[in-house]
């Protein structure tokens, strides 16, 4: 159990350990799906599978050709933008990337999370056996810290102090939780469901879907993205500016940001337009910070760490943000590290902080 406030900002490192790959990879194979070279129409290069999908949704070649000049336009991007997300925000008014690239982004997804270290979770054998073949993860070790002290007839708030901000469209966290209670406290799915939707979790930039409830309704971990409908499905996917439009959920990420104790981000890198979104409008309650910069320069820690405090302190400039260190108003610390080292490092301070 957590004791402060604690929120947890989650990047695309976080989900690396499990097999997800980082923002310069996704948008690689996406690229890759959506290089579409024909020579005498025989497709030479794209994604077969995926082309199939747009002609199904769309039944009209004509239409299907003039997406796929969106397509190329992803693919032939080079890779300048820092995530194939930065690159459909910057073409936010062209429909053609816009579909293409959303509807990558859910092809590949579906593919990571059915091919990450998770995807034995639900499968038939022995559940502890799938969970402590995951102890080497962030998520086995925050789980541990996240059950001490609780008991069995406490469940109801395990979540009670915990908050997330997850910036992936993976459901890698709300999909592994629920076994890691019925692995603990030896309870039924659907009773571990009900626990884990206690959880306060947001997604800034949406997700592939929502997870199966119970009665089964949803889209399964890892589900094949070819037998989906994931071209209607893109509005799921949300770009930075789009998301700056829902007023709604944007203050509530302010508000969760704001409130925090303590805060941990995890495989977060930083950009500025994400650290926009969590600004809150007046100064937070936050007294220590940590995060992980895994292989970043020095140099780049001190910019990160500036961009945190100019987060929290909206108000202040960076002349002030020396004394309110010296002052013991608030603790970064930014390690060269991944995120499982980081709960080695910091999980019991992290679990036991009070302001």
């Amino acid at each position: 159990m957590f004791k402060s406030q604690t929120l947890f900002i989650i990047g695309a490192g976080a989900s690396k350990d499990i097999g997800f790959p980082l923002g310069a990879t996704l948008f690689a194979n996406i690229s890759e799906t959506l290089d579409f070279y024909f020579d005498f129409g025989n497709l030479k290069s794209g994604d077969g599978d995926f082309l199939d999908i747009l002609n199904r949704h769309f039944q009209d070649r004509s239409v299907v050709n003039t997406y796929l000049q969106g397509a190329r336009k992803i693919a032939h991007s080079g890779g300048l933008a820092s995530s194939v997300d930065q690159f459909i925000d910057t073409h936010f008014n062209d429909e053609t990337i816009q579909l293409c690239g959303k509807t990558a982004i859910i092809y590949h997804i579906l593919k990571a999370e059915k091919d990450s270290s998770f995807s034995e979770l639900d499968s038939n054998y022995d559940l502890s056996s799938n969970i402590a073949a995951l102890k080497d993860t962030w998520q086995f070790k925050f789980s541990s810290l996240l059950f001490e002290g609780i008991r069995l007839e406490d469940l109801e708030n395990l979540f009670r102090n915990i908050s997330i901000i997850c910036f992936n469209y993976d459901r890698s966290i709300e999909y592994f939780l629920p076994y890691a209670i019925m692995s603990q406290y030896a309870i039924d799915y659907p009773e571990a469901q009900k626990i884990v939707d206690n959880l306060h979790i947001i997604h800034p930039y949406g997700t592939v879907g929502t997870l199966p409830t119970p009665s089964g309704r949803g889209i399964s971990y890892g589900h094949d993205p070819y037998r989906l409908p994931i071209v209607g499905m893109k509005e799921q996917i949300k770009t930075f500016t789009e998301q700056v439009y829902d007023g709604e959920q944007l203050n509530e990420i302010k508000n969760l940001v704001a409130n925090a104790e303590t805060i941990v981000f995890l495989g977060f890198g930083f950009l500025e337009d994400n650290m926009k979104l969590l600004t809150p409008s007046g100064q937070a309650k936050t007294k220590r910070v940590y995060a992980t910069a895994y292989r970043e320069s020095d140099e780049d820690r001190k910019v990160f760490a500036e961009r945190i405090f100019s987060m929290l302190y909206p108000s202040s400039s960076l002349e002030d943000f020396k004394s309110v260190v010296e002052q013991g108003n608030l603790d970064i610390k930014i390690d060269d590290c991944d995120c499982l080292e980081l709960f080695k490092q910091y999980g019991r301070r992290i679990q036991t902080a009070i302001n």
